[in-house]
Formats: structure tokens, C-alpha cells, sequence
């Protein structure tokens, strides 16, 4: 994610980044990102791609304090699932 020049609070708010085979770029977050946060990315990535999607991991919305304080929490338990998976 280094082509999209975005806040590190930001960067680590998202789990891949990739473009579909029709050319739009997605961002996956963990959680749904807030409208002012998809504006930062969207203006970061015009010159990348025309259109972006965004979609997150989990759908539970959670305040941004609560993330502050569990993110690596969240982010390992994620990752401990994933390939966990039989």
C-alpha cells in the first residue's frame, strides 16, 4: 500500500489492497471505514484507479478509542483465525 500516501493511522486501519480484474481498486478494512476516512483514500488513490470499493472484515462499526486500544489484539486474533482454518 506504499503507491496510496495516506495517514499511518489510516494505513493500519487496512487489511489488503487490490485491484479487481475490472480494474477498480479494493480496500479492505477491518472494520467499516468512516466516511472521511474513505475520502482521504479515494483522493489518495485518483491517480491509480478511477473507482474504489470499499469493504471491511468485520461489520461491527467500533469508535476509534476502541480501536486505539485493541488493534494488535484484533489484528492477531484475525490472523489466528484465518489460517486456522481447516
Amino acid at each position: 500500500m506504499k503507491f496510496l500516501d495516506i495517514s499511518p493511522g489510516l494505513q493500519e486501519k487496512i487489511y489488503d489492497v487490490k485491484y479487481s480484474e475490472d480494474g477498480i481498486l479494493q480496500i479492505t478494512s477491518y472494520f467499516p471505514l468512516k466516511g472521511m476516512e474513505t475520502q482521504e483514500i479515494a483522493k489518495a488513490a485518483k491517480n491509480h484507479s478511477n473507482q474504489v470499493r470499499f469493504k471491511s472484515v468485520f461489520s461491527d462499526e467500533i469508535p476509534d478509542d476502541e480501536w486505539e486500544k485493541n488493534k494488535q489484539q484484533i489484528k492477531m486474533k484475525f490472523q489466528d483465525e484465518l489460517f486456522n482454518i481447516d
